[in-house]
């Protein structure tokens, strides 16, 4: 999957210079990791189809890099979701000490 480029041009204006947003098939690349482009984080917007989520999330979770994933709220609940991360947060906007976020 890919967008046709307009996030590193917002990405750009915040300040991140350095993006990399090829058109090319993500899997493909995941097929060699010695292919894949040295990043310190992964920020992308999936579509939406539970396999293309269930191989980012896999993608994601092995690696020692941050990422930031838009998805709808649906996912977390999702039986591939709970075997990745069993623990959801509780949700219930307290912070530290009980403090309400």
């Amino acid at each position: 999957y890919f967008c046709a480029g307009a996030v590193r041009v917002h990405l750009g204006r915040l300040g991140f210079t350095n993006v990399y947003n090829k058109c090319e098939d993500f899997y493909e690349r995941l097929k060699d990791p010695k292919s894949l482009p040295p990043h310190d984080v992964v920020v992308t917007n999936p579509p939406y189809g539970e396999a293309h989520i269930r191989r980012l999330l896999q993608f994601c979770t092995r690696g020692n890099k941050p990422y930031l994933l838009l998805m709808p709220d649906y996912v977390c609940m999702k039986p591939f979701y709970r075997s990745i991360f069993p623990d959801p947060p509780s949700g219930d906007g307290a912070g530290e000490e009980g403090e309400r976020a």
